[in-house]
């Protein structure tokens, strides 16, 4: 769907896109209120979602992604076992909006900050945006590396307890790097403030672009192991790599802000 949404924006051609509207339309024909309940075990479809909703003006999309949200922390999704597929894994033990101490997996996690960021931005929910700081603060205080990298642990590949940041067993998978770089530019959109920024960078210098070889080819799915051929780096990073030239500049209030993640041109 975001590949949809990119590959329209760069041509002007509907044929992918059509396809995921098809697909979303779908999705909303099975899942939503008065209809089945879905928690999906991996975040990420919100913030496709929100791009479909940006490029089509069709607030249903929009409306889905929230009720997407609004749904974890009531029972509806997997119970799985301790420490496998169990609610904690997949931000599910709790709902959104009541979420203050970050916990499970690394990148599940940060697409699902993602979306509450779209969503909140979009709808002027400021109880995610509350949400939101209480979860950045554990983040960055307690569960950080001194890289940027987050998830110290291989077993969940994510959060175990504050400051459990061991040196040696040190997951912080690439993609998660790469999530915080989105996230912490959202917050920034959000709020303007440059502590975002600050670790946005200190993520992507050292975690996202870190986890990548000078030819592309090669990827780090955790910082500590080499691997090739990986989905989830290559994928994650090819989605970060492509618009980082480009500086982002925005207006929430009576103020420009400009997020320089590489040199303008022209």
């Amino acid at each position: 769907m975001e590949a949809a949404v990119a590959y329209y924006k760069a041509t002007g051609k509907r044929k992918l896109l059509d396809v995921s509207i098809r697909m979303a339309d779908h999705m909303m024909d099975r899942f939503g209120p008065g209809k089945r309940h879905w928690v999906p075990g991996h975040e990420e479809i919100e913030l496709a979602l929100v791009k479909l909703y940006e490029v089509t003006n069709r607030e249903k999309y929009l409306d889905f992604a929230y009720w997407l949200l609004e749904e974890r922390g009531h029972g509806h999704g997997s119970k799985g076992t301790e420490g496998t597929w169990n609610p904690m894994y997949y931000q599910d033990e709790m709902p959104v909006r009541e979420l203050s101490t970050i916990n499970g997996h690394a990148v599940r996690a940060m697409y699902l900050f993602c979306g509450m960021a779209d969503v909140a931005a979009l709808k002027n929910e400021a109880g995610y945006v509350d949400a939101l700081n209480r979860l950045w603060d554990d983040v960055v205080l307690t569960k950080m590396y001194l890289t940027g990298g987050i998830g110290s642990s291989r077993h969940n590949e994510g959060f175990t307890e504050p400051y459990d940041l061991p040196n040696h067993e040190a997951y912080c998978e690439t993609c998660a790097s790469v999530g915080m770089v989105y996230w912490n530019s959202r917050m920034h959109q959000l709020t303007g403030d440059s502590k975002y920024m600050d670790v946005l960078e200190r993520s992507m210098y050292n975690g996202a672009l870190a986890g990548v070889s000078l030819k592309g080819d090669l990827f780090f799915y955790v910082i500590r192991w080499l691997l090739t051929g990986t989905i989830t780096a290559r994928n994650g990073t090819a989605r970060l790599v492509a618009p980082a030239r480009s500086p982002v500049f925005f207006l929430p209030s009576e103020t420009i802000f400009t997020e320089h993640r590489n040199g303008p041109s022209g």
